[in-house]
């Protein structure tokens, strides 16, 4: 039968992250192996294995070489390659998603998955054209989630593509109640329900974010379902949610990728 679709989820963030290629770098990293420890020589020796077996390459092949240089580069494992002018190591690393993502999806279905894509940096949407322009003839499809002020900076570029937009209107109160439900179980009184419906306006990113603030705070669920947050102490607006999530990442250690 069928292989089954290979599926590489990457999320945009606004905040936490220098790397701008962090959606694409997680993703292509998962499929190589690479964890966040390895050093650059182990970073590499996973990338040449995996993209000389994709496609179908000895790993001292030229082309497996300079496919893997790039995808280390946008891993951040520079090496050597460290004083490359940024602007041809940004077209190579471009060019090495492009050859790598289209050496997978000749393997079988693949699924881009990226999350967030208002928050993309301006190379991962030239990304997101190249690779419906080249892959247009492979069983690849990119799915995307984003704020609909994305179209006031981006659009997808026409071509031979097939594009659909699906706008998602925000949750009535049913549906919030059982997105409350699923994050916060039985602590998902009515009263609560209600006042995350007001706050997020049925944005159901923004209930997902408030109910895993109230989840993720010591305390802020009692035994009995009360919380330590009173109606003042919810963020009115996702930037001060995002306000929030980082006065809470201040007192804790950062991730080991954070600033990479």
């Amino acid at each position: 039968g069928c292989p089954g679709a290979v599926v590489l989820p990457g999320r945009c963030v606004p905040y936490g992250e220098a790397n701008v290629w962090w959606p694409i770098a997680e993703a292509i990293r998962n499929t190589c192996g690479v964890d966040l420890d390895d050093s650059t020589n182990d970073a590499r020796r996973k990338v040449e294995a995996t993209v000389a077996r994709v496609t179908s390459r000895d790993p001292n092949d030229s082309h497996v070489e300079r496919i893997s240089d790039g995808l280390l580069y946008l891993l951040g494992r520079f090496g050597e390659r460290a004083d490359v002018d940024p602007a041809r190591a940004r077209g190579e690393a471009l060019w090495a998603v492009q050859a790598y993502l289209e050496a997978l999806a000749r393997e079988r279905p693949l699924v881009l998955v990226l999350s967030d894509l208002q928050w993309g940096d301006e190379v991962v949407l030239e990304l997101v054209d190249r690779l419906l322009a080249a892959l247009r003839a492979l069983p690849f499809m990119l799915l995307a989630t984003a704020r609909p002020d994305l179209e006031e900076r981006w659009t997808p570029a026409p071509g031979r593509h097939n594009v659909a937009v699906l706008h998602l209107d925000p949750l009535d109160a049913d549906a919030t109640a059982a997105l409350v439900e699923v994050h916060l179980k039985e602590h998902a009184t009515p009263e609560l329900v209600a006042e995350l419906r007001d706050r997020s306006g049925g944005n159901p990113l923004f209930i997902e974010e408030l109910a895993a603030l109230i989840r993720d705070s010591d305390g802020a669920i009692g035994a009995d379902g009360a919380r330590a947050f009173d109606s003042g102490d919810l963020p009115v607006t996702l930037r001060g949610l995002v306000a929030a999530r980082l006065d809470r990442r201040s007192s804790s250690p950062r991730p080991a990728w954070s600033g990479r």
